[in-house]
């Protein structure tokens, strides 16, 4: 790590205090213009504890969440010392000969009004530099309202299944959109997927024509927006509008846990006001759960629905439904079947459930990343994971309104039927299927083909047929029925699976259930199941 020694001196130099700094390499004396009442030394290297300091970098937990290699800063440690990184923007800032686009002052306009608040300095004690790119954007794009768009999820690839959040920025008849995703190949959505879940892919943050992505969501993606204006004064979009110029072709990695469109948008809000942090003390928020949070806080003074042709026959049909209205994301629930003695319990971190009973979506849908399920068998007290699921996806959707495929994908792993020993084999399946909404209940059939590994490979086909209603606000029906004819014998524990869910809404996010399912050619026939869901 890079370290600085400071010696005050005061020299008089035309009515101004000189600090001379010395490099602990090359011990060059640089003469740094401070202001003419002095600047204690403790001063001038303690703001780098401040949190607005923190901010500008993207710290969380003392770290940034922009990854170390980034272009982003200026001090190899600056990633995870952000003394080192206030140092080294002071080092260039006063060190630097260059007046051209490239000094400090130009590329990180954000920081230098930052430093000159903190250290009580003006713009005429710094050298005269020419940023006619930063002075161009500055004109051309106007920060008289900020909202948050978010484009409504998709169940057509993983990439879009959590649906995106990015900026829209308007003023004097000028409309962009900044927004932060990763840059990928869209053939190779599931690679993609798996990239970002586990190490992080190329991130980009783009400054664009609004028009440009309101057609791309609206009529090549089909999928809905939904504008917030936030409640930010003038002050706020002053460092906001600042701070975006910063991030202007910087190597930022997307990581869909840590950094993705959504907690980039939150690092990038708490820098115009701090008060638009969430600390929600969980590894992952998403895009809803973030604007439920603005809302909750009032940081919000106005709501637009730009519906999507699809969503406008929808609308037609079934009437409005309000993405706010959906329940927190992560699930867990505790129950009890009764008719075998075993005690259930489900988790799944993110991020909608069939089994939500909720307005917020006029289809049937389930995505969920790393959902787990366990029992308790209490008679020879052992406990088991039942499966775990990496990823699931499932979509059930009314085909003459949206011309849309219902669809079923899902890949994990799963222990036997009533297995009481810990087996986890791999299962793969996906299904693509019709369904016809008639008021306030969806019937459908879901074909699915699988993969499934226990001693030997076994491929299966199983058609799936079904019924989901809805009673009032409050009550949820899901009535399934499947067949499994496999390639090979039957190594799932299993040939046919009928289940009845009644769900009952206790409030926003909690809900008490029934499940029964039967087996047909398994060790145990019958289950009956009663608990609760909580979401937090």
């Amino acid at each position: 790590m890079l370290l600085f020694l400071y010696i005050v001196k005061k020299v008089v130099l035309k009515n101004s205090l000189v600090l001379v700094f010395l490099s602990c390499i090359g011990h060059e004396a640089l003469a740094w213009p401070i202001s003419s009442q002095g600047m204690p030394i403790s001063k001038l290297i303690s703001q780098e504890e401040d949190i607005n300091w923190k901010n500008l970098i993207h710290y969380e937990n003392e770290k940034s969440v922009i990854n170390h290699d980034s272009n982003f800063f200026l001090s190899s440690n600056g990633y995870r010392n952000s003394k080192a990184e206030y140092l080294a923007t002071l080092k260039e800032l006063f060190e630097s000969n260059d007046v051209s686009d490239e000094h400090v002052i130009c590329r990180y306009p954000a920081r230098f009004e930052y430093i000159l608040d903190k250290l009580g300095l003006s713009k005429n004690d710094f050298p005269k530099v020419k940023c006619d790119a930063y002075e161009e954007y500055l004109n051309k794009v106007i920060f008289d309202d900020i909202s948050i768009v978010f484009a409504s999820e998709s169940n057509t690839s993983p990439s879009s299944m959590m649906g995106h959040s990015f900026l829209k920025i308007s003023g004097q008849e000028k409309t962009h959109a900044f927004s932060y995703f990763a840059t990928f190949d869209r053939t190779t959505s599931f690679d993609f997927f798996i990239k970002a879940f586990v190490g992080g892919v190329n991130g980009s943050y783009v400054l664009s024509s609004y028009s440009e992505k309101e057609n791309e969501y609206l009529y090549n993606e089909k999928r809905s927006l939904w504008e917030f204006k936030l409640k930010l004064n003038q002050e706020d979009k002053k460092r906001l509008k600042a701070h975006l110029w910063e991030l202007k072709g910087k190597n930022i990695k997307y990581n869909f846990i840590k950094h993705n469109c959504n907690t980039a948008l939150i690092n990038i809000l708490k820098i115009a006001n701090k008060d638009f942090y969430l600390d929600a003390k969980k590894t992952f928020i998403t895009p809803i759960e973030y604007i439920q949070w603005l809302q909750d806080n009032d940081k919000i003074s106005s709501v637009t629905f730009v519906p999507s042709e699809t969503q406008k026959n929808a609308i037609k049909k079934f009437g409005l439904n309000y993405i706010g209205d959906a329940p927190k994301p992560t699930r867990v629930s505790f129950s009890q079947d009764i008719l075998n003695n075993v005690t259930h319990v489900e988790l799944s971190p993110v991020y909608q459930d069939m089994r939500d009973i909720s307005n917020a979506y006029f289809a049937d849908l389930e995505s969920k990343i790393l959902d787990f399920s366990f029992s308790y068998y209490n008679k020879n007290k052992k406990f088991t994971v039942d499966k775990i699921d990496i990823l699931k996806m499932e979509s059930i959707i009314d085909f003459q309104t949206t011309n849309s495929f219902s669809k079923y994908f899902r890949i994990g792993f799963e222990n036997d039927l009533f297995n009481e020993t810990f087996e986890l084999n791999p299962v793969a399946e996906f299904g693509l299927g019709f369904a016809k909404k008639i008021w306030s209940t969806s019937l459908f059939v879901l074909p699915k083909i699988g993969y499934h590994y226990d001693n030997f490979s076994n491929y299966y086909i199983t058609p799936k047929v079904g019924i989901i209603s809805r009673i009032g606000s409050n009550i949820k029906i899901i009535n399934s029925y499947e067949r499994y004819f496999s390639l090979k014998d039957n190594n799932f524990g299993f040939s046919e699976r009928f289940n009845i869910y009644l769900g009952y809404k206790i409030s926003k996010n909690n809900d008490f259930f029934i499940d029964y399912q039967f087996y047909d050619n398994a060790k145990r026939h019958n289950g009956f199941k009663i608990g609760v869901s909580l979401h937090f």
